[in-house]
């Protein structure tokens, strides 16, 4: 079983939190972290690291907002350390539905779900 982390700038996992509660309700296996204006790279960072203690050990996907922002980059100094963490970013609301209830795939089936999702509901509705 794996656990999504989900983490962005301003109030972006509480807003990814409240989208999929209208939708589903619960989401068990699922943390959501919010990168304040006030907060440092080390605020985020312990954030991060006490998500991950709630996960029992069990690999983690985070799912960032945005490459190259600070909640990437940290998740990618974590994804280094921990051989069951995993990083990625720019998932859309579709994609977080998609993969809320796919939790028991191995890591990075899930990762590659993510990213796979994320690009096929990408459309552009020209009329």
């Amino acid at each position: 079983m794996c656990n999504l982390i989900v983490v962005g700038h301003g109030i972006y996992g509480t807003s990814v939190q409240r989208s999929l509660s209208m939708i589903y309700g619960e989401t068990p296996g699922m943390y959501f972290i919010d990168f304040e204006p006030e907060d440092s790279a080390d605020i985020l960072r312990q954030k991060l690291q006490d998500a991950i203690g709630q996960c029992d050990g069990q690999p983690i996907l985070f799912c960032c907002d945005m490459v190259g922002g600070t909640p990437f980059n940290e998740c990618i100094k974590l994804s280094v350390e921990n051989a069951s963490q995993e990083t990625v970013a720019g998932l859309n609301l579709s994609a977080f539905a998609e993969i809320a209830f796919a939790l028991d795939q191995p890591l990075d089936q899930l990762a590659q779900q993510a990213e796979n999702a994320t690009k096929e509901y990408v459309q552009w509705v020209h009329l």
